[in-house]
């Protein structure tokens, strides 16, 4: 038996934060058992879609990645892509912008990433009912409250432009961040606390909102 991987949000900036001391647990195919890697270029990769990469820990295990059939008038049919044919546009533009940025790049962008998101997690902690869930390594964080309904904030935070993830078990506020929020972030918080006071004021008021992906 042998396991895949697929690092699809964070995939291409993880390795980066742990190279930058943070404490990411091991992922990839040094971890005993994972056979195969796969992530998205087009999240923390910065490439446009589509493109994606696979990664295998030896050669024999690639050859189950290729796609064969042959019961059909045409004869052999054999692709290492289910669709099978593909523009390159998005391969070339994922060459282009790995020669544009380079490890340097990466390390960099990841450096200003992490720095955002803890000071995204400090504004979070320091608004009075709001916990994060769990110890997030990346750039995806989760917040609840045992005062009052989050998805409910959620729907006030809507009113004003905010577009709400959530997530049902703890009910949370779910954001995936990456340097895009970085400029928003203080507005963000401003109209969190906000939301939560209307919400607090508000006492009995239910949420019309589900946890949607």
């Amino acid at each position: 038996m042998w396991l895949h991987v697929d690092a699809c949000v964070g995939g291409y900036i993880a390795t980066f934060v742990k190279e930058l001391g943070y404490d990411v647990p091991d992922f990839d195919l040094g971890v005993a058992g994972v056979a195969s890697l796969s992530a998205d270029l087009h999240k923390f990769g910065f490439c446009p879609k589509p493109a994606s990469t696979v990664f295998y820990a030896n050669e024999d295990m690639a050859r189950h990645h290729a796609f064969e059939f042959s019961d059909w008038p045409n004869g052999r049919f054999a692709t290492n892509t289910i669709v099978g044919t593909r523009p390159a546009g998005g391969v070339a533009a994922a060459w282009a912008t790995f020669q544009r940025l380079g490890r340097p790049g990466y390390l960099d962008i990841a450096a200003k990433v992490m720095a955002m998101v803890e000071r995204y997690k400090d504004g979070v902690q320091s608004v009075s009912g709001l916990k994060l869930c769990g110890k997030p390594h990346l750039s995806i964080i989760a917040f609840g409250s045992e005062d009052f309904d989050v998805f409910r904030v959620s729907e006030v935070m809507a009113v004003k432009g905010w577009i709400p993830g959530l997530v049902q078990k703890p009910r949370a506020i779910h954001r995936m961040m990456s340097l895009i929020h970085a400029d928003s972030m203080e507005q963000y918080l401003d109209d969190l606390r906000a939301a939560i006071g209307v919400v607090r004021q508000e006492g009995d008021v239910k949420a019309a909102i589900q946890a949607t992906y």
